[in-house]
């Protein structure tokens, strides 16, 4: 006789990991992390790095270089030149972000204009059901920092409506980067 044990094993059933590999493969990497985390996230940030109640924002700090003149003072040297030229570094993100995330989500919509009423019209009822319940205050900081999420969710979705019509219609891109290169027709270099 042989002096090995087998170790009885329990199989699941086929359908187990293949409904799981789909839940992972469509729900987590598509909706959460692309949509949701990716996309939707990072452009509420956007939003509240912009603007946001508590001062710490593009709009506070361009409020105090303007009200200040220092601005205007770039040749004072030391710190206070540093922090100008930060400042117009700044700008020119915030504007040249603001500028991509916009065009792109009304590139997102396209023609769908009802999509992004739609989709207004849904975050805002939530926000006022969350207000009627008393989760969000009807009034002061705690509301305008849920409207400002509530535009900058709105923001993301539209952003990402190409993604997720692609993903939920099936259809292929056929698009690479490479087609950006050619044009068509035109034999020369």
């Amino acid at each position: 006789m042989s002096d090995t044990t087998s170790v009885p094993t329990t199989r699941r059933p086929r359908g187990s990991s293949a409904v799981r590999g789909f839940f992972q493969s469509f729900f987590w990497n598509f909706w959460i992390k692309r949509i949701i985390l990716y996309r939707v996230v990072s452009i509420v940030a956007l939003v509240f790095a912009i603007y946001n109640v508590w001062g710490y924002s593009f709009w506070a700090w361009m409020v105090e270089e303007f009200s200040s003149g220092a601005i205007w003072s770039l040749s004072s040297g030391g710190d206070r030149q540093f922090e100008s030229a930060m400042f117009v570094l700044a700008s020119v993100f915030v504007i040249l972000a603001s500028i991509y995330v916009l065009r792109k989500a009304w590139q997102g919509i396209g023609s769908r204009l009802l999509w992004a009423v739609l989709i207004g019209g849904a975050t805002g009822v939530v926000v006022w059901a969350l207000t009627l319940i008393h989760v969000i205050p009807s009034s002061g900081n705690g509301f305008i920092v849920a409207v400002q999420a509530m535009g900058g969710v709105v923001i993301g979705i539209c952003f990402s409506m190409t993604l997720i019509d692609r993903q939920l219609s099936g259809t292929l891109t056929t698009h690479t980067p490479d087609d950006d290169d050619h044009h068509h027709g035109d034999d020369g270099p």
